[in-house]
């Protein structure tokens, strides 16, 4: 009877985490994934908008899955890209959801884009000629370098692009124009639920989807001055990577108090910010948000390049981090299920989100917090 006792403990040792730990949607769903690249036009700003669509569509084996929203159409997420990426960038998550059954939609944005940082690059390289044309007139050698890897100069860029109203001000304008097109787009509209939409971003792109959730920002006099707001009413729940906190982005202590939908914050206990900002800087976004639901996941060993599929964080010089691998699954679990359950309002993900589920992987790779309105009224 001991040893039978013994064998009962070390099996329970061994199922309970494994009991614990259900995956959400962790891999491919009953979907296959058409892509195509299209550019939009904006006559109002006179701005082309290049747009990545990824389409689901049904398997000739399988039958359509139920609960999508409005029958025959598909849920409409946005995916919003970070400083100096593309439409290209995302694609991990944006087939992911797509595969569950969301159209998703990745823009570029002109001005904060691969073009855009491509362009600086090829002005610093104008700019050294010019420093050392001199220096090889006079002794045919060239001009000392300072920053011989550039790092100061990408850095002055990651500011200059980040506090450049016009950024600012077409990001979240970006995201209201994909939905006003699809609204009537003729290959768009028939499949496309705006009824069902959700906004997710890294980095840049997190700001961006915070914006349309309802975050104010305060922008210079001339260009519309303080509290501006870009809320985008169609929005139902945002997914924010790597999310910016005060002092950055016109974002001040009081920025937050106008989100009016529940929001994700994925970041990563290396995922440090701006100007050598330590990680817990990105949780203030989470922490000063108040009267709407609210979840944050810090996940251990992520990096600021965790996140994106853009060359691992090629601006402030960070890799992906080790176990990327499981990151990944992580990240695409916690956002499809973050979807499903709020603009979607799936039952079964909304429980999967309030449980452990996530917080007991890999020996708690994954910090969970919430904040509830509704549950705990006494906790902003």
């Amino acid at each position: 009877m001991k040893h039978l006792h013994w064998i009962v403990l070390a099996l329970t040792a061994l199922l309970s985490p494994s009991l614990a730990q259900e995956a959400y949607k962790d891999t491919l769903g009953d979907y296959k994934v058409s892509q195509r690249d299209e550019t939009w036009r904006d006559e109002a700003r006179k701005r082309d908008v290049p747009v990545r669509i990824y389409t689901p569509t049904i398997k000739e084996e399988s039958p359509e899955p139920a609960g999508r929203g409005k029958p025959g159409k598909f849920p409409v997420i946005v995916y919003s890209h970070g400083l100096g990426g593309s439409r290209e960038v995302g694609a991990y998550l944006a087939k992911h959801l797509a595969s569950h059954g969301y159209l998703v939609i990745s823009p570029t944005h002109a001005g904060s884009d691969t073009e855009a940082l491509r362009e600086r690059a090829r002005e610093r390289v104008r700019e050294n000629i010019r420093e050392r044309r001199p220096a090889l007139r006079r002794n045919r050698e060239p001009a000392p370098n300072h920053d011989p890897e550039g790092r100061q100069e990408l850095m002055e860029y990651l500011k200059d692009s980040t506090s450049d109203p016009d950024n600012l001000r077409d990001r979240p304008r970006d995201i209201t124009f994909v939905l006003d097109h699809v609204a009537k787009d003729e290959k768009l509209s028939p499949v496309a639920d705006l009824t069902h939409v959700g906004v997710m971003g890294h980095s840049f792109g997190a700001y961006t989807a915070f914006a349309v959730a309802g975050m104010t920002i305060d922008l210079p006099d001339e260009n519309g001055g303080p509290n501006q707001s870009f809320r985008d009413e169609r929005v139902k729940a945002v997914v924010a990577m790597s999310p910016q906190g005060v002092g950055v982005m016109g974002i001040t202590a009081k920025s937050w108090d106008k989100v009016a939908i529940p929001v994700l914050s994925l970041t990563g206990t290396k995922d440090y910010g701006q100007n050598a900002r330590a990680a817990a800087w990105r949780r203030e976004a989470f922490d000063s948000t108040k009267g709407v639901p609210a979840m944050l996941v810090v996940i251990r060993d992520a990096t600021h390049g965790t996140f994106s599929d853009f060359a691992g964080g090629r601006l402030t010089g960070e890799s992906s981090g080790k176990d990327h691998a499981k990151h990944i699954r992580y990240i695409k679990m916690v956002t499809t299920a973050y979807f499903d359950a709020n603009v979607l309002g799936h039952q079964g993900a909304s429980n999967w989100l309030k449980s452990d589920n996530l917080s007991t992987f890999d020996d708690g790779a994954c910090a969970v917090e919430r904040k509830d309105p509704a549950a705990d009224p006494g906790r902003n």
